[in-house]
């Protein structure tokens, strides 16, 4: 079998961009002729297999369906495709988000851009032969804005790598966090983002100065990603590539997204073996156990209040970490049993 991927961009990016990489890294063990389709690429990544780029189309309302137009003429002979970007006759379709469901969640009126996605997103969804969705989440809001039959939409949850992500030792975890700058008295909160708003930042900030003088532990934000934001609570990371070593030497991981298709950073860090303090609306918490009662309403600052409060408790007991941090999870989230289930639909 030969397998043709279609994505915007392939390169270290976001959660799509790295779930690409890793589809693309299962492939070529299984020994399986991999090539990609996209608009962006970096010499790291373009080394990997066979890459042909189809440099952006300036103006940003015709860019996805140029590339659609330029995907199809160039599709190789006798390869199945495989497209996370919204191209048409796709043999699986993955929905990591879609974007009716984004504008109802960030309450958005459609701008322009936002009219030619939506409509480049229904010829994708009703052309594909399947759309594999990364939560059931996803599968209900293709149904409702979509009008996609349920018989067509197959819930797979993204993979992580196993072997990447795990608990370190307190003395391995306790260097970490000097390496990072995290003081021990300090309750660090893991804050990965690359859309603040989305994710919920400016809930968090205003959360924690609300209770301020009922902690134990003063809580510091500890922003990993390409945007930072200026403010007394928050630790400006920057990019972090071993997110393994962040993960550890933090003493949560938090989101109050308003709009979350999966949030893999939740599973990431519960292998690592710490607790996450998540908006009840993320994909992933359909997977992850919520034997600590950290997960809060979405949008509720009362309620995301109650949780801080609850982990600055658990951190005065030392109660930060998770023992049996695999049986947290309710799926295998290995790459190899994630393609095994892509190779059975295809």
């Amino acid at each position: 079998m030969n397998i043709c991927i279609a994505t915007d961009k392939f390169q270290l990016s976001g959660g799509m961009e790295r779930y690409v990489f890793d589809l693309v890294q299962g492939f070529l063990s299984r020994r399986i002729t991999t090539q990609v389709l996209t608009m962006k690429t970096s010499q790291e990544y373009s080394e990997i297999c066979p890459v042909q780029v189809f440099r952006q189309f300036p103006i940003a309302q015709f860019r996805y369906a140029i590339f659609n137009r330029r995907v199809q003429k160039n599709i190789p002979n006798g390869y199945k495709i495989i497209a996370t970007s919204l191209i048409d006759n796709a043999d699986i379709l993955i929905c990591g988000g879609n974007h009716l469901g984004f504008l109802s969640a960030m309450q958005k009126k459609a701008s322009l851009k936002d009219k030619f996605t939506v409509k480049r997103g229904f010829s994708a969804y009703k052309t594909a032969k399947k759309i594999v969705t990364h939560s059931e989440l996803m599968k209900k809001e293709l149904q409702k804005f979509y009008q996609i039959d349920a018989e067509k939409i197959i819930t797979i949850y993204p993979p992580v790598d196993m072997e990447k992500f795990y608990p370190l030792s307190k003395n391995e975890r306790l260097n970490l966090r000097q390496k990072f700058g995290f003081k021990e008295n300090e309750n660090i909160l893991l804050f990965p983002s690359g859309d603040h708003e989305r994710k919920g930042l400016f809930l968090i900030i205003q959360a924690i100065r609300n209770i301020q003088n009922e902690l134990k532990f003063p809580i510091k934000i500890a922003l990993c990603g390409k945007h930072k934001y200026e403010d007394d609570l928050i630790i400006n990371l920057g990019l972090v590539n071993n997110m393994t070593e962040l993960y550890n030497a933090t003493d949560f991981t938090i989101l109050a997204s308003k709009y979350e298709p999966f949030g893999l950073v939740g599973v990431e860090s519960i292998l690592c073996g710490r607790k996450i303090i998540f908006a009840d609306n993320c994909g992933c918490v359909e997977v992850i156990k919520n034997t600590d009662n950290l997960f809060f309403k979405p949008n509720n600052l009362k309620d995301l209040q109650e949780k801080l409060l609850l982990a600055d408790k658990m951190k005065a007991e030392n109660k930060t970490a998770i023992k049996n941090h695999k049986e947290c999870i309710s799926y295998n989230p290995s790459l190899d049993e994630h393609i095994d289930k892509l190779l059975e639909i295809i």
